[in-house]
């Protein structure tokens, strides 16, 4: 079955006999499963495991470790950011430098708290030449940084799981009505397969350790009268 032209489509509450398929959409957030969990989601849906056998390397858990660490404070009239920006790095070490930015009127000021960096030779994580600072402890930042990195190490995340999600949409022969968002038309010999695919997104909703809640809706769609 092939549906030519999305324009012809519009979203009805139930299913009779001019319904040609499901309308679904999906988002999947920043989200973060442990791997052993999201294989155990897919063998219990008895969804291939394809897009998250390849771990994330260290590199790439640092730099997300890193990305993520970011805080806010108003103090005193006074706004400040703290968050990591590159540092120069050589060779096998990645180096990322903990920054206090001050908003100004005129000019933002910069104050380094500390050096944060991953050597890919020794697998190591390590952090140093820490400055006090009145409004953050750049050692809990730090520390921060490194759990996030264990998270990130043994988690799936966005990009492995949409892997997953985008061979089971190509089995239900899905077509993408959304050039930018996650939309599309699901053939109605093939909405039993959406409806597991439904609950591949609420489980890993579940097992999401990281805040931002994914979704998944979808009605069905018929002709226009």
């Amino acid at each position: 079955m092939s549906v030519t032209n999305m324009s012809d489509l519009m979203a009805v509450k139930g299913n009779d006999g001019d319904v040609l398929g499901k309308l679904l959409y999906f988002s999947l957030g920043s989200v973060q499963v442990e791997r052993d969990t999201l294989s155990e989601i897919c063998r219990s849906l008895n969804i291939q495991y394809s897009g998250a056998k390849r771990k994330n390397s260290s590199s790439d858990a640092f730099r997300s470790a890193t990305g993520d660490l970011y805080e806010r404070i108003v103090h005193g009239g006074h706004i400040y950011k703290i968050y990591c920006r590159d540092n120069h790095g050589n060779g096998d070490i990645i180096s990322r430098e903990l920054v206090k930015e001050t908003l100004g009127a005129d000019t933002n000021r910069y104050s380094k708290l500390a050096n944060i960096q991953y050597d890919k030779s020794l697998d190591s994580f390590d952090y140093g030449n820490t400055e006090y600072d009145p409004h953050v402890d750049p050692y809990t930042m730090c520390e921060r940084a490194r759990e996030l990195f264990e998270v990130y190490k043994r988690c799936a995340g966005r990009k492995q799981i949409e892997g997953i999600a985008e061979d089971y949409l190509d089995m239900m022969e899905a077509i993408k009505i959304s050039i930018h968002g996650r939309m599309y038309f699901i053939p109605r010999n093939h909405m039993a397969l959406l409806n597991i695919f439904e609950d591949f997104i609420e489980a890993l909703n579940t097992h999401n350790r990281n805040k931002t809640p994914l979704t998944v809706n979808s009605m069905y769609g018929a002709t226009r009268s």
